[in-house]
This record gives C-alpha cells, structure tokens and sequence, in this order.
C-alpha cells in the first residue's frame, strides 16, 4: 500500500460513522448539523477560528480524499502509459 493509499484509507475510516453533513457553527462555539438547532451540537470549540474549521472539515476532507484519490488514479495511469510508451521506444 503506498502513502497516499495509506493516508486515504485513514481519512475515510475517520469519516466511517461520522455525523452527516454540512455542518456549521453557531452561536456559543457550538458546531452543529445543518439545519442548525435540529440535532445536537457534534462539537463544541472555545475559538471562533477552530469551530469554524471543525464545521468546514466535514465536506472539507471528504472533498480532499476524493481529489486525492482521483489524482492517484491519473498518476498511476499516465505511470502505465510512460512506461509503455517507454518500452516500445526501446525497441529495435
């Protein structure tokens, strides 16, 4: 497995069982699931700025691992079509 599979599976076990999104942040450092005040808070933080980013990071890094796996994907075929290309070119 290579450090971007690696990395990928840890990020989608870490969104396994997670509260759906989107999320945002609401009043009192609350984090919450949209619409807000229908659930309860999935998370509370202290600053502004982290209840933000908690509340971003749920479609955040699912967006991330999706264009990461994507990425991957192309890079392991353009790899396949060099090194094919590669090949014939070392024919005689």
């Amino acid at each position: 497995m290579s450090d971007v599979d690696a990395l990928l599976a840890r990020a989608r076990t870490l969104l396994d069982g997670v509260t759906e999104g989107p999320w945002v942040q609401v009043g009192f450092g609350n984090v919450q699931q949209v619409p807000a005040g229908q659930h309860p808070p999935v998370a509370k933080a202290w600053r502004s700025a982290n209840g933000e980013f908690i509340a971003a990071s749920r479609t955040l890094v699912p967006e991330l691992v999706d264009l990461a796996a994507r990425q991957a994907a192309e890079i392991d075929r353009l790899r396949v079509e060099l090194d094919t290309a590669n090949t014939k070119a070392a024919q005689p």
